[in-house]
């Protein structure tokens, strides 16, 4: 029997699978419907894998978690710099040792400083129940980091002092659980270049 994985790799190949690759990007619909408990009723209580494979279609290579919460917060503290630390990113951005970071959540606001030698630098970010019923599953930057020219200094500090540690252990743990199931893939950054971040 072919596999999902099979079919899209034979179709990335441009070569001509037995049936069309299927694999629907339902991870902000199901966000969406979990949060208002509209899921139709045959798939209330499954996971977005589970739906997929009661629907036969492959995994997309989902960006979003189920549900996301407080829980998710390591995960997307530093969202306004482009950085998730997510299954399919395959390396951290570890913080210079002379910088500090201080985090704090109000309500649906949550705003993070980076105490560097050359200045401070903040950006806040929101997330609501709203937005979940939206489908929306990344916390929106409403403050940036560079807010005027004063900005720059700091903000530069942070990228130039920043370590990079592979991660292909989280990369490996997700493609061992998408299986024959679909195609996993990688990033390293959220932003496809820094131009696109700005």
């Amino acid at each position: 029997m072919v596999t999902h994985k099979e079919r899209m790799l034979t179709a990335l190949r441009g070569e001509m699978a037995d049936v069309l690759p299927y694999a629907p990007r339902i991870d902000l619909w199901y966000l969406a419907n979990s949060v208002a408990g509209t899921l139709p009723e045959k798939h209330r209580g499954r996971t977005q894998r589970e739906i997929a494979v009661a629907e036969g279609w492959a995994f997309h290579h989902a960006f979003a978690d189920d549900l996301l919460g407080e829980d998710h917060d390591e995960e997307y503290r530093h969202r306004g710099l482009g950085i998730l630390q997510v299954n399919n990113i395959i390396v951290d951005f570890k913080m210079p040792t002379d910088v500090e970071v201080k985090w704090s959540r109000e309500g649906n606001l949550t705003t993070v400083e980076y105490h560097t030698p050359v200045g401070m630098v903040c950006n806040t970010m929101e997330y609501s129940k709203q937005m979940q019923l939206l489908g929306i599953s990344i916390p929106h930057v409403i403050d940036h980091l560079i807010k005027s020219k004063d900005d720059y200094l700091a903000a530069n500090h942070l990228f130039e002092h920043m370590e990079v540690v592979p991660r292909f252990d989280r990369f490996k743990k997700f493609s061992e659980e998408i299986g024959d199931n679909g195609v996993p893939v990688t990033a390293g950054f959220y932003a496809p270049s820094p131009v696109n971040q700005i």
